[in-house]
């Protein structure tokens, strides 16, 4: 079952207030490297999602799926490059009087430092309405182990500008450094419900590219102005950001700065463009597959529904599909430019595992 799947449970669930340090596992081996491209790096019979590369380029910080556990646990690791044994586990801490709570550590995103590392923390339970809480984190990978060194930047649900409808996010996603002191995230929108007649889903829909700056002990979040729709982005050179837009086939250009946008490439009748990564010159994005947009009776807006595409490069040649086998999400680029780290999920079994191909 896809993890976006599973996140229906989670919308009946709200926030948990465990403050209770974590004991994270003992290091696992989660590795079976395949020829081929793109290779497949993990195994695991849950689901490996959300990878980032350390900044020396060495390792892959990413959310693996708690098996052991009847409410499916999201932790985070790190795993070399090259394959091996996974390290710097964290979870939440194994709770038998909370057997109902579901806590999600995901989209990690570390510090160009090496040193310190923000994600995504949700944490629910049965009963109550909607998704509950979130928050970014903060916290020197030395202490993950200890939730009492942690620094809390940000809550979700969160409103960036009190008092307005606008700029209301659920969630974020996507969660990168710009630079030593700011975040970018993507602002998103998670609702659940019976689609025109459908089994009930989860939908997970950007609104906007959002941002918070760390400085002392201040956390300030903002928005990238012109990026409404905002569905993927990456970080480029020279400061430059790359995103999509919720039911479009283009990639766009700006600045943390925001207000001109420009459109860096357009993948045509290929399909809607998301989750680009710019690599000298070359854009990597996932398109079109397992996704749509459209207007549903139970709900007042349209929504991006998104199961994952092909692998796609966009340069000055041309366009090229990689890959369109397993239904891909959230590719990552190596510091150096070498190497792509990508989300993977079996058509057929509907695992997501990582998976990586060398670039040059």
């Amino acid at each position: 079952m896809p993890l976006r799947w599973r996140a229906t449970a989670l919308l009946a669930l709200a926030a948990c207030a465990h403050e209770m340090p974590p004991e994270p596992g003992a290091t696992s081996l989660d590795t079976i490297p395949i020829v081929g491209p793109p290779g497949r790096l993990t195994l695991n019979r849950g689901q490996d999602v959300t990878p980032a590369f350390t900044p020396d380029g060495r390792g892959v910080w990413y959310a693996w799926e708690k098996l052991d556990r009847a409410d499916h646990d999201l932790c985070l690791g790190v795993l070399p490059v090259g394959g091996g044994t996974r390290t710097h586990e964290v979870c939440h801490p194994n709770l038998a009087a909370n057997p109902d709570s579901v806590n999600w550590y995901n989209h990690p995103a570390p510090h160009p430092d090496g040193k310190r590392l923000a994600w995504l923390r949700i944490g629910a339970r049965a009963g109550a309405p909607q998704w509950g809480s979130g928050e970014i984190v903060l916290s020197r990978i030395d202490d993950l182990g200890d939730p009492t060194r942690w620094r809390r930047l940000t809550p979700f649900p969160h409103q960036i500008a009190p008092g307005s409808p606008r700029h209301f996010y659920n969630q974020a996603a996507a969660i990168q450094w710009a630079n030593d002191s700011t975040l970018v995230f993507l602002g998103e929108l998670v609702v659940a419900f019976s689609a025109n007649g459908l089994p009930k889903d989860t939908f997970y829909t950007g609104l906007e590219l959002g941002t918070l700056t760390v400085r002392g002990d201040t956390a300030v979040t903002g928005f990238i102005p012109g990026t409404d729709d905002a569905s993927g982005l990456s970080l480029g050179p020279g400061g430059a950001i790359y995103f999509t837009r919720n039911g479009d086939e283009r990639v766009y250009r700006t600045t943390l700065a925001g207000g001109v946008v420009d459109t860096v490439f357009d993948f045509g009748p290929a399909g809607f463009a998301r989750d680009p990564v710019y690599v000298d010159g070359a854009i990597y994005a996932v398109v079109g597959g397992d996704v749509s947009y459209l207007f549903y009776t139970d709900f007042p807006r349209r929504l991006q529904h998104d199961g994952g595409g092909a692998l796609w490069r966009a340069d000055s040649a041309g366009l090229t599909r990689i890959d369109d086998v397993h239904r891909w999400r959230r590719p990552t680029v190596s510091p150096d430019g070498h190497t792509l780290v990508i989300e993977g999920r079996d058509p057929v079994s509907g695992v997501t595992d990582l998976y990586l191909l060398r670039l040059n």
